[in-house]
């Protein structure tokens, strides 16, 4: 796939391994969620797929609390978080 000015290395892989009629396999699936939150690696095993993303920033293990959960839809923008990228 054609690589974009504004693409992230991370992104870039991620458009890579889409690919057409590219076959899933077994190797291709993980349960892990892995991300950066305010810098710091986070790995989560077999996360809850029900889980909303602002109800694991408020919990008592995060503790950022400045993220909302007023509407419950996502229409009102309270619950809005920064998504960013490591530039190295």
């Amino acid at each position: 796939m054609e690589k974009s000015q504004n693409t992230t290395p991370a992104i870039q892989q991620c458009l890579d391994d889409v690919k057409p009629n590219k076959k899933k396999t077994e190797n291709d699936y993980h349960s892990d969620l892995s991300f950066y939150l305010n810098g710091d690696k986070v790995t989560i095993e077999n996360p809850d797929p029900n889980m909303l993303l602002v109800d694991y920033l408020r919990s008592t293990k995060v503790g950022l609390t400045g993220t909302k959960h007023a509407c419950g839809q996502g229409g009102c923008g309270s619950c809005t978080v920064m998504l960013s990228y490591i530039d190295n």
